[in-house]
């Protein structure tokens, strides 16, 4: 299948670094949310290919950069955007 994937980079209002990843995919559920960066989590019903260890493998490494990821909330129920906030220098 084909899809879209937006990859940006910035700065938050505070001056940390934040590179945010969008898809164009399903929007993950609210409720499963907390639980995607789990390892072998998968969502129920998922059709793609993959054994849930991409998003905790993620989660590990920017926790050993004292980075933070997050799935931003969507309004228009198509895609998500994750962030991963880096903090600066100054702050670590």
């Amino acid at each position: 299948e084909q899809g879209r994937v937006t990859v940006a980079v910035g700065r938050t209002g505070d001056g940390q670094a934040r590179l945010s990843i969008s898809d164009d995919s399903p929007t993950i559920p609210v409720d499963e949310r907390e639980r995607i960066f789990e390892r072998f989590h998968r969502l129920l019903g998922s059709h793609v290919d993959g054994s849930g260890l991409g998003l905790a493998i993620v989660s590990e490494i920017a926790a050993l950069h004292q980075a933070r990821i997050t799935l931003e909330d969507d309004t228009d129920g198509i895609g998500n955007t994750f962030s991963v906030v880096f903090p600066t220098a100054a702050s670590h």
